[in-house]
């Protein structure tokens, strides 16, 4: 074993906790909103529905979500969700 300290390990994020929360976000605006679920996983690129997506990376990017995680729960890939983190200023 080396000498060198364990201060370098970092404690790996729990990633069924992080996705669970950004699940139960999406499902806090589709209600919010007055939509699905499904609705904004969708393909469809109506005004109301990119606004709930973009609440959705809002509020999980507040929550500490990947960009990955997030687009994982969107059905995205991970640069979309970069995108609108740029949108809105939070990158």
């Amino acid at each position: 074993m080396s000498d060198r300290p364990r201060d370098y390990l970092i404690r790996p994020r729990d990633a069924r906790a992080a996705t669970s929360r950004c699940a139960d976000i999406l499902h806090a605006v589709a209600h919010e909103r007055g939509c699905s679920v499904a609705a904004i996983k969708g393909l469809r690129r109506t005004s109301a529905l990119i606004a709930a997506r973009r609440e959705v990376v809002r509020r999980s990017t507040l929550a500490d979500v990947s960009a990955a995680r997030i687009g994982r729960v969107l059905d995205r890939d991970h640069t979309t969700i970069l995108y609108h983190q740029s949108v809105l200023g939070l990158r």
